[in-house]
């Protein structure tokens, strides 16, 4: 490849499965950074580690292999182990069915769930929104894992559905009193913050049809915080039913350090994909994640190994895997982001059956089991916090 000054091709050792014993390999994974001299990440990590009272946030928007949650906990615990645990993250401010948020417990009355990809709305980041459909209505959120006694910041993005509508938070613990947000008098979205111990409820009075985004948490501890912003079969053209300019406004306001974009799976299963139209989404989505945070690096997972049927003894890919993961590796390239191999992480094309037979993977040859999951997001954990990096140029 060329020699370019300003780009910077970042090759991590990755210890990888081989098709049938799992046995580590000299196989390498591609990181691409436009910094000329050092990793970005590894430096602002460092600092973590150095107790300078950082904290780095992660959020990976995806389809299944995200909403999940497997693979993003498991990411998380790996890098909060080393670095230090900076809070929950975003969540989704309800249950989804066929999702979940590991660690996170609902309690719902009197409010559904709306997404992105089964519905037009006026959506905020991440595509999923709690909108209250009855009088009585309450939604109790719990995590508990973490203290009970200990005042958490949320911040939230919140749509009145009229002018009388109010909508109250409580805490079950009697710290502190219970709060009372009337939401400005225009039906729009806004952004709220407070502090609160857990469990955590909210309810309207007054109105029905209220509308909640996502929910950030955070502790007033530094570490790593990792975000799962997943939508079971979503492609990114998602983003496209995301109201523009809420979303950015949000996806500035959580000062993020590393958005990951894993998507392509269901892409690949498309007969009619056109792939210069997805390059063009690709494209405007980055461009749009670099103009609300200029300073956070992007990642771009690749699709997964994957099959269509089991038959045969690789099994039959889909038909537009290959094009898919060869665009994103090459819109990493173009666009200067950090490109993560999963299929290399699996051991490679012709891994797929094997995981299944060893109890990695799923039948459906699409998903991977709990085991799996785990597996390969400390294998990213690794790449992340590993410090044996070499830097060549690559071609701009």
């Amino acid at each position: 490849m060329k020699q370019l000054d300003k780009a910077v091709l970042i090759i991590i050792s990755l210890v990888i499965l081989s098709n049938c014993s799992y046995s580590p390999t000299n196989e390498q994974i591609q990181l691409f950074d436009e910094q000329e001299s050092n990793n970005i990440l590894s430096t602002q990590l460092q600092m973590i580690e150095n107790n300078l009272g950082r904290k780095f946030r992660i959020i990976q928007f995806g389809d299944s292999h995200t909403a999940g949650g497997m693979f993003t906990n498991q990411l998380a615990k790996r890098l909060q182990d080393k670095y230090g645990n900076g809070g929950v993250g975003l969540i989704y401010p309800i249950s989804v069915n066929g999702q979940q948020i590991i660690g996170v417990n609902y309690s719902v009355t009197g409010w559904e769930a709306v997404t992105s990809r089964s519905k037009k709305s006026d959506f905020p980041l991440g595509g999923i929104i709690a909108r209250s459909t009855l009088a009585h209505n309450k939604v109790i959120i719990n995590i508990p894992n973490l203290p009970q006694n200990k005042l958490y910041k949320f911040t939230l993005w919140v749509k009145p559905s009229s002018n009388d509508a109010k909508l109250i938070f409580s805490n079950e613990s009697g710290k502190i009193p219970i709060t009372s947000y009337t939401i400005y008098p225009e039906t729009k979205w806004k952004t709220i913050s407070f502090y609160s111990s857990l469990p955590l409820s909210y309810q309207v009075i007054n109105g029905i049809g209220y509308d909640i985004g996502s929910i950030q948490i955070e502790n007033g501890s530094p570490g790593v915080i990792v975000s799962a912003m997943g939508i079971n079969g979503a492609e990114l053209n998602q983003w496209q039913r995301w109201n523009h300019s809420i979303y950015w406004q949000q996806l500035k306001q959580t000062n993020a350090n590393l958005i990951i974009l894993s998507y392509g799976t269901n892409e690949s299963l498309d007969l009619h994909l056109k792939l210069t139209d997805v390059q063009t989404l690709w494209y405007n989505t980055i461009n749009s994640i670099k103009e609300a945070l200029p300073n956070a690096q992007i990642l771009i997972i690749g699709a997964p190994e994957g099959l269509k049927a089991l038959s045969g003894g690789c099994g039959i890919r889909p038909i537009n895997l290959t094009n898919m993961q060869n665009l994103q590796s090459q819109i990493a390239t173009q666009k200067h982001t950090y490109y993560w191999s999963w299929q290399m992480a699996m051991g490679g094309k012709c891994s797929m059956k094997n995981l299944i037979i060893n109890g990695y993977a799923r039948k459906d040859g699409v998903h991977f089991t709990k085991v799996g999951y785990e597996l390969f997001a400390n294998k990213l954990a690794n790449d992340i916090i590993n410090a044996n990096m070499i830097s060549i140029g690559i071609q701009k």
